[in-house]
Formats: structure tokens, sequence, C-alpha cells
């Protein structure tokens, strides 16, 4: 597992890979891909199993997956 330290370590991936946030004992799963023409994010929480798409990357600094990056909580599975 790695360590996220900022949204720009999300930049360049062309297709889904995973992360998580760490709560502890409790995850939270994620897949996420960059799309390099327009900058933006598409979000895959598998929780419920819903995309968000057209992310920014203003939109996921303010989201949970922001916040995590912030207190050291965000991790890939790589």
């Amino acid at each position: 597992m790695k360590k996220i330290e900022s949204i720009e370590d999300l930049k360049g991936i062309e297709d889904f890979q995973d992360y998580f946030i760490h709560f502890g004992i409790a995850r939270s799963s994620k897949r996420i891909m960059h799309h390099k023409e327009d900058d933006t994010f598409t979000v895959h929480h598998e929780i419920d199993d819903t995309f968000e798409e057209d992310v920014t990357m203003e939109d996921l600094d303010k989201s949970n997956i922001g916040i995590a990056i912030q207190k050291g909580n965000f991790y890939s599975y790589d």
C-alpha cells in the first residue's frame, strides 16, 4: 500500500486504479481514473457502486478524498 500525498499523485492514471480511505479498522474503497484531455476524474465508490464523472481537482480536494489526503489517510493498493 502506498500513501497518496496530494491530488497531483492521482493525475496520469489512464485506467481505473484502486484506492481507499483508511478509517482505522475500516476502509472505504474507491476506483479513480484521470482524464488528461479535460483534466477531470471519474470516481467509483465501491460501497454503493455509484460513479461521479467530470470531477475537477477542486471538487476532489473538497470531497472526502481530499480531506483524507490532507489527513494522511488515503492510500493506493499498490
